[in-house]
């Protein structure tokens, strides 16, 4: 099997496992105050969402991750000023402080998105 293929049985199989399902929509505009206004239809994708035990991230650990949501998709275009609506029992949208591409030994494999809040 080569690389490719097995990359691609991968993301199946993590797509079977991907029991939940988050709505992501990206910023459209920003206010004076810095507050951002979502406009446009949010797009569903499947995912796993894990909870973690709050883990400070960043420059002077000024990030807080608190969900860490896995998408099996490696052509999401996602930013820290996008919004991520977590599902129940959560059912929130929470602000994104940071995103960072999946890959194993064949390549690209997902999008982890890490959900928190900033403290500065």
């Amino acid at each position: 099997m080569t690389g490719a293929a097995s990359n691609a049985v991968f993301a199946a199989d993590l797509r079977h496992l991907s029991s939940s399902t988050v709505e992501i929509r990206s910023v459209a505009t920003v206010n004076n105050y810095g507050e951002r206004t979502y406009l446009g239809t949010p797009v569903s994708y499947r995912c796993h969402v894990q909870a973690v035990t709050t883990q400070p991230l960043g420059f002077n650990d000024d990030e807080i991750v608190e969900y860490v949501v896995h998408i099996p998709d490696t052509d999401l275009v996602v930013t820290t000023d996008s919004e991520v609506k977590l599902p129940a029992p959560i059912d929130d949208s929470r602000p994104i402080v940071r995103v960072m591409q999946r890959t194993d030994a064949t390549g690209p494999c997902g999008t982890a998105i890490y959900v928190g809040r900033r403290t500065v």
